[in-house]
C-alpha cells in the first residue's frame, strides 16, 4: 500500500530505525540522584551513588563543598563545588541539577550546569553558583543532587 510517495515497508523501516536510535541513546545515559543535608561548614561532604560505571571504568561525583558567602548578602551568593573523578579513558559529559529543599521537601531554588569530566582524573572541581533569597536560604534544610551522564 502506498502512503504518499512511500510504501508501507519503507515507512515501517524508518520507524524501526528511529526506535533503535532512541534505545541506543537511552542505553548510553545514566541518571543518579542523592539528597543530603545542607553542609554546615566548608568541608567537603562525601557523596554516594552519583556514578556511571562502565566496563572497567567509573565516572563519579564523589563530594560537594559549600561556600555560603557573606551571611548578610541578600540574595545569598552560594557556590556549590562538585568534585568529580574518572577512570574512563575518554571525557564524560554530565548534567548536574541542584535543588535546595526546605524541611518539608519543598523546592526553594534550583539550578543546572553542564560539565565535562576529563578522562583519567582523580580530582576535578566544578563550581556551581546559585543566588537564593536570604529568607529561603535560612529555611534551606537539604539539597537534592541529580546527575545525568550523557554521551558527547
Amino acid at each position: 500500500m502506498k502512503i504518499g510517495c512511500l510504501s508501507r515497508t519503507r515507512v515501517s523501516g524508518v520507524a524501526m530505525g528511529l526506535v533503535l536510535c532512541a534505545v541506543a541513546a537511552t542505553a548510553a545515559m545514566q541518571m543518579a540522584s542523592t539528597t543530603i543535608g545542607v553542609p554546615k561548614d566548608d568541608k567537603p561532604v562525601l557523596l554516594a551513588g552519583l556514578e556511571y560505571p562502565g566496563a572497567g571504568w567509573t565516572v563519579a561525583l564523589t563530594a560537594v563543598q559549600l561556600d555560603a558567602g557573606p551571611e548578610t548578602a541578600d540574595p545569598a551568593q552560594v557556590v556549590w563545588t562538585m568534585i568529580g573523578s574518572s577512570s574512563r579513558p575518554m571525557v564524560q559529559k554530565v548534567i548536574i541539577e541542584l535543588h535546595v529543599l526546605d524541611g518539608a521537601g519543598k523546592k526553594l531554588k534550583s539550578t543546572k550546569k553542564f560539565v565535562v569530566v576529563k578522562s583519567s582524573t582523580d580530582h576535578q572541581e566544578f563550581p556551581i553558583k546559585m543566588k537564593i533569597k536570604r529568607a529561603d536560604w535560612e529555611r534551606a534544610h537539604k539539597v537534592q543532587i541529580k546527575t545525568t551522564f550523557t554521551v558527547l
